[in-house]
């Protein structure tokens, strides 16, 4: 082969390599931009995700805080009004006092009412489609610890739409003892089960019952039960009735 064509084929070989590696640069420099810009991406998604987590356990802690501080403001009033303490509001803001904790002999009053968690459902001020008046629409109700109290004069602070709605209607103690603001955790936050809290979180709790049993428009209007004693009573007459009507069966037989 000529020089000249050996020398011409050279220069398109290298030229077509020069394509070549020029394609494979910068198709990994693509690559390699992509990568970036997806873990720049990431990056930003975990920033947020961060933020928001931590913007809300702020904004938790904030809110447990100004609870606490309100809570604690309306205890004071209520141990001036019913015991003349006028320097209850210091000690009870640092925790040196212990709280009043009402005897529950008075839940055992054959007059007092029960509600089962399904009835007490029904008094979270909100439309009921069985309520044709629109009566119960006003009333508020909450348990804590089992004992049930009418909230309703409270109704800016409790009633639907409110930041303690989530409270009506339930027994949230364990939420009322360990501050828990996860209103849509009823397993470990809105629930009356108190299995594995602290001594601490227990008497967190007592302070927030005796809020509700010292206050001037709260009043307590009754008990929680697991099982409606007057369904209980009757399903105990039928089953001795079925047990009657058994045995006056055996007897006709023979």
């Amino acid at each position: 082969m000529p020089i000249p064509w050996m020398i011409a084929s050279v220069l398109v070989v290298a030229a077509a390599l020069g394509v070549t590696l020029t394609g494979v640069v910068m198709v990994d420099t693509h690559k390699s931009s992509h990568r970036y810009t997806n873990a720049m991406n990431n990056n930003t998604k975990s920033t947020r995700l961060l933020k928001r987590r931590t913007g809300g356990r702020i904004k938790n802690r904030i809110n447990q805080v100004a609870m606490r501080l309100f809570r604690d403001l309306s205890r004071s009033k209520a141990r001036r009004r019913r015991y003349g303490n006028n320097h209850a509001l210091v000690p009870l803001l640092l925790g040196k006092v212990d709280p009043i904790i009402p005897n529950d002999d008075d839940l055992d009053d054959l007059s007092m009412e029960t509600f089962t968690l399904e009835e007490l459902a029904s008094y979270r001020g909100e439309k009921d489609p069985e309520d044709k008046n629109g009566d119960m629409q006003s009333i508020l109700y909450l348990s804590i610890k089992g004992r049930v109290y009418d909230v309703s004069a409270g109704s800016k602070f409790y009633g639907p739409g409110s930041n303690y709605h989530a409270f009506v209607g339930t027994d949230a103690s364990r939420a009322f003892a360990t501050g828990c603001l996860n209103f849509l955790d009823t397993t470990n936050c809105l629930t009356s089960n108190l299995d594995g809290i602290t001594d601490k979180q227990k008497k967190e709790l007592d302070r927030w019952l005796e809020l509700y049993e010292l206050h001037d428009k709260y009043h307590l209007v009754g008990r929680l039960v697991q099982n409606d004693p007057v369904n209980e009573l009757l399903a105990a007459d039928d089953e001795e009735e079925i047990v009657a009507n058994s045995k006056d069966e055996k007897l006709t037989d023979q």
